[in-house]
């Protein structure tokens, strides 16, 4: 899926822990800091579901390589789209 960085919403919401920091908050503070990168780009994996404090799923863990070498692929291009 590929949308423009304009039509993610932007919003800060109360943290219980710093660690809490999500895509929405951080291009919030972009604007705030009048910091927009050129490009952005956004690659991830969807869990099928969460569970604290339990290692990766499989699914997810047979996944980490395919990410990493898409992100290496994306960075050596240096394009945006």
């Amino acid at each position: 899926m590929q949308v423009s960085s304009d039509e993610i919403p932007r919003f800060v919401g109360v943290k219980l822990s710093e660690h809490q920091v999500n895509l929405h908050e951080i291009l919030a503070l972009l604007d705030l800091l009048a910091a927009h990168p050129d490009c952005l780009e956004l690659i991830g994996v969807q869990p099928a579901h969460f569970r604290f404090a339990e290692p990766l799923s499989p699914e997810v863990s047979a996944a980490v390589d395919t990410v990493t070498q898409l992100i290496s692929r994306r960075l050596e291009a240096a394009t945006c789209h």
